[in-house]
C-alpha cells in the first residue's frame, strides 16, 4: 500500500514539470527600426565643354565639388569651376583665354543632379547665369548672359561637356534599437540580416553572430551605455 501511496504522490510532479518548464517564455528579440544616414562627398575634378556657336575646339574645366549623399540616393550640395579657352593661336599672350568663373547648387539623386547658379564670363566682362544637368561623366546647359550685348534670342549659351564626376557611392542604412534608442555598431544589409536570421538572447549570441560576418571591430571596441542596455560587457577577443 505505501507504493501505491508514492506512485500517487508523484504523479502530480511529474505534470507540473513540463507545465513549469512551458511557463518560462524565450526572451524577446529586439527591434531594429531603419533610420537615414548620409556621407560628404568632396571631390575635384576636371572635363571639357563646347558652347554651341563657339570653336569646335573644347573649353577646359576644373572644378570643386561638395555633395551630401543619403543612404536613399538623396543627394545636394554645391559646385565651384572655371573654364579656359584654347585660342590656337601661336602668340603666347593670346594662347589660352579665361573663360567662365560659375558657382552652381546642386540637387537631385546619385546618377543625376539639377544645376542652377551664375558666375563672371571673363570672355564678355559681365555676369551670367544658367541651368544644367550633371550625369555620369556628362554635363549640359544653359547660360543666359547678363551684359546686354546681344539681342534676347542670342544672349542664351547652350553647352555640353564631358568630365571626370560620376555616380556618387551611398552610404549603408543604420539601425536603431526601438526599446532602448540605441545605434548598433555600423550596420550594412547583411549585418541586419544577420540580426533577423540569429535573434539575439544575450551579448554573447549577439557578440558570436557579428564575429561570423568578420567584424573584428567587436572585439576592440570600449563599451558605451548602449552596449550595457543592449546585454552587457563586450567579451574579450581571446
Amino acid at each position: 500500500m505505501k507504493l501505491k501511496h508514492y506512485l500517487y504522490l508523484a504523479l502530480p510532479l511529474t505534470l507540473l514539470v513540463p507545465a513549469v518548464g512551458a511557463a518560462t517564455p524565450d526572451a524577446p528579440a529586439p527591434t531594429y527600426t531603419e533610420i537615414n544616414t548620409s556621407a560628404n562627398v568632396n571631390m575635384g575634378y576636371g572635363g571639357v565643354k563646347w558652347t554651341l556657336g563657339d570653336s569646335l575646339v573644347p573649353e577646359l574645366v576644373a572644378g570643386y565639388r561638395y555633395a551630401s549623399v543619403t543612404n536613399s540616393g538623396a543627394t545636394q550640395g554645391g559646385d565651384l569651376s572655371i573654364s579656359v579657352k584654347i585660342t590656337g593661336k601661336t602668340q603666347l599672350n593670346n594662347l589660352i583665354h579665361l573663360g567662365k568663373l560659375r558657382a552652381k547648387y546642386l540637387n537631385g539623386i546619385d546618377y543625376l543632379q539639377g544645376e542652377v547658379g551664375g558666375g563672371w564670363d571673363f570672355a564678355k566682362n559681365g555676369p551670367f547665369a544658367g541651368v544644367g544637368a550633371q550625369g555620369p561623366y556628362v554635363n549640359a546647359g544653359v547660360d543666359y548672359d547678363f551684359t546686354g550685348v546681344n539681342s534676347f534670342s542670342k544672349s542664351f549659351s547652350p553647352y555640353a561637356g564631358f568630365n571626370s564626376i560620376g555616380i556618387y557611392n551611398r552610404p549603408h542604412a543604420s539601425a536603431v534599437n526601438a526599446a532602448t534608442g540605441c545605434t548598433p555598431w555600423p550596420l550594412q544589409d547583411q549585418y541586419i540580416a544577420a540580426y533577423a536570421a540569429i535573434p539575439p538572447t544575450d551579448n554573447f549570441t549577439e557578440f558570436a553572430a557579428w564575429r561570423l560576418l568578420g567584424q573584428q571591430y567587436a572585439n576592440t571596441r570600449t563599451p558605451t551605455t548602449c552596449d550595457i542596455q543592449m546585454g552587457g560587457k563586450v567579451p574579450s577577443s581571446t
